[in-house]
């Protein structure tokens, strides 16, 4: 008897030790400040806040200081434009200039931008950093990037030094009708920042003294709600990057006028006017809705456009409608632009397709977002990398329902997108209360095994962490290894399977990297272009585009083509076998699509490339496309 009570007391003991630690654990992962909280236990972290402008940012602001970790995200984004003049290749041996380039960003676009902030949320960032523990500087260098980004890039184009920022940022948004008087808004952000922003997204309710509830989906130490996010008024909001030439300096930044919209606007028209009201610095479109109806707002510096819809099915990717604007549009490489056309295309074939008659439903919205069959689609697109809607530099998938408050919200992992994995549902009750929103069980798995096959799959992992940014600073040869990986894999594959597809766009990006990161014996050179000449035969590829084909699609063909042999050519100078190399230059020069293109090739047919160019190329890796030749 003695013996089981003691059995008995043990067993208790450890039962209340495992609670004791479970809830200690759960505590942890809680973050309690003074107007608001934290609450890290939910897939994708809560955080609740509420007061003024400036007691909201302030409570965002502790609540980071007390996560050290993520600090990260706002810190790489703050660091981007010196980092981009530091490894800029042209001006690897101009002190000067890198000098006289930063001194310029920082006091004729950065500061100027700053100046056009409004003075209420100057002071709300001012308490935001000083409660965060950050230099202000840190914080504005963040939050102006994005314009300043744009208007340094504009203004560089076409020259030896253009782009500084990749150039191929894309955003996705569908609006599709879910009833008689209710829309599902669903939005890709793909963007710089794979493995800092996705790693600490998080669903930011907030409850202000002034204005409408809204709840917001970013990144912490990332305050700037407006970017993804709906309100109480039943408006969605998504913000979309244009490249175009009509930039200014003299603007405010785009997180304080998407601020403003989803705090004050209760229809798209206070919208609109909250948009024409403020100076703008380089181009945006806000992409709305609000019941049945929807308009995507394109602007730039001098110029605004609204393009308003009663379609149920209803997109907009990253290139504009409106003729006034699309005289100032810039595309920064061939991809950039085939990439926002691309995915416009396959929505437009979805739309004709028939897989988006009736009502919209999360399960049938989440594929087209991301990496999943659609329902009704007779050949789905083969999606390793390039040209698709589910992009590798996606860093946050939402899917909003005002109308109903919730939304669902992609969870990523190391190796795969938000969009690639599960989306999960959150649901207010009411947006004028503090109470947690309730974690549904009404998750939504992609399987992009169903799209790829489970070697495609392991094909796409492999550049999704090639794209790692985080990774890559840590470590700045793991993209090789990982592409190098990616070509083992076909190359096995392929003794098997001779027209596996997917081939081209890993071989392709290992070749540049390889190429990028110094001199290679010959030896090497020649299993390069053994590779790049086994991925040039790709099924995609090697199929002539038929007449009946789509347009963009057939313009995809033909570039991928012009860039193989672009490259085969300046491996064959590498090689020292320049007439080979002169006659893929020639076919270049007369066959390319893209002017930039043409003008490379032409280059070629009259010096050979050598080892000193090869460290200039920049790889837009998302675009499976090189911007810098």
């Amino acid at each position: 008897m003695k013996q089981w009570l003691a059995k008995a007391r043990l067993g208790l003991f450890l039962t209340i030790c495992m609670e004791t630690a479970t809830l200690a654990a759960h505590t942890d992962r809680i973050v309690r400040v003074e107007g608001g909280w934290y609450d890290a236990t939910f897939p994708v972290p809560v955080m609740h806040l509420e007061g003024s402008i400036e007691d909201v940012a302030r409570a965002h602001g502790a609540i980071l200081a007390k996560l050290p970790e993520a600090k990260e995200t706002l810190r790489y984004f703050g660091s981007v434009f010196d980092n981009r003049v530091a490894h800029n290749a042209t001006l690897e041996n101009l002190p000067l200039a890198r000098t006289f380039i930063r001194w310029a960003y920082r006091h004729l676009v950065r500061n100027l931008m700053i100046d056009f902030v409004p003075d209420r949320y100057r002071a709300a960032y001012a308490e935001f950093a000083k409660a965060a523990g950050l230099d202000e500087d840190e914080v504005w260098d963040a939050l102006v990037l994005p314009d300043a980004g744009l208007r340094v890039a504009s203004l560089l184009y076409g020259t030896e030094l253009s782009p500084l920022l990749p150039p191929s940022f894309g955003c996705t948004s569908i609006i599709w009708n879910s009833g008689h008087s209710s829309v599902l808004h669903g939005r890709n952000l793909d963007y710089d920042g794979v493995g800092y922003w996705d790693r600490h997204a998080v669903v930011i309710h907030v409850i202000p003294n002034e204005g409408l509830a809204y709840v917001s989906v970013t990144a912490l130490g990332i305050h700037a709600p407006g970017i993804t996010a709906f309100n109480e008024a039943g408006l969605t909001l998504a913000v979309h990057q244009l490249t175009l030439e009509d930039t200014q300096s003299s603007g405010t930044p785009v997180a304080i006028t998407s601020a403003e919209v989803i705090r004050n606007s209760r229809s798209i028209d206070d919208a609109i006017q909250i948009i024409r009201g403020m100076p703008r610095a380089a181009g945006w479109a806000y992409v709305l809705s609000q019941g049945r109806d929807r308009a995507v707002i394109e602007t730039s510096a001098s110029e605004v456009a609204i393009r308003r819809s009663s379609e149920p099915f209803f997109y907009q990717t990253n290139h504009v409608s409106s003729p006034a604007l699309a005289s100032h549009q810039i595309f920064f490489s061939p991809g950039g632009w085939l990439d926002s056309f691309s995915r416009a295309s396959r929505l437009a074939r979805l739309a004709q397709s028939g897989a988006t008659t009736g009502w919209a439903t999360p399960d049938r919205l989440a594929p087209m977002l991301g990496m999943g069959r659609v329902a009704n689609e007779v050949s789905p697109p083969h999606r390793v990398a390039g040209g698709t809607i589910a992009r590798l530099d996606n860093i946050q998938s939402v899917i909003m329902d005002a109308s109903h408050r919730r939304l669902w919200v992609g969870v990523g992992s190391e190796k795969r997108a938000p969009n690639e994995n599960t989306y999960v549902e959150y649901r207010w009750a009411d947006l004028r209360s503090a109470d947690e929103p309730e974690l549904t069980e009404a998750e939504i798995t992609l399987l992009p095994e169903d799209v790829l096959g489970a070697s495609g799959v392991k094909l796409r992992e492999l550049l999704r962490q090639g794209a790692n940014k985080k990774h890559a600073a840590q470590n700045p040869g793991e993209r090789v290894s990982l592409l190098g990986e990616y070509v083992q894999q076909t190359n096995d594959a392929a003794k098997s399977a001779p027209s596996l597809p997917g081939r081209w766009p890993g071989v392709y990006l290992h070749v540049w990297e390889e190429l990028r990161s110094g001199a290679l014996a010959g030896h090497a050179l020649k299993s390069l272009l053994r590779d790049l000449n086994d991925a040039l035969k790709d099924p995609g590829l090697v199929v002539p585009p038929t007449n009946g084909s789509n347009e963009v699609s057939r313009a995809v063909v033909h570039h991928h083509i012009a860039l193989g042999r672009f490259t085969r050519a300046r491996l064959l100078d590498l090689l020292g076998r320049r007439p080979e190399a002169l006659y893929e230059y020639y076919v270049v020069q007369r066959t390319a699509e893209f002017e930039r293109l043409k003008v490379a090739a032409s280059y070629g047919l009259r010096h050979p490339f050598d080892w000193n160019q090869a460290h200039r190329l920049a790889v837009d890796f998302a675009g499976i496309d090189l911007f810098q030749y």
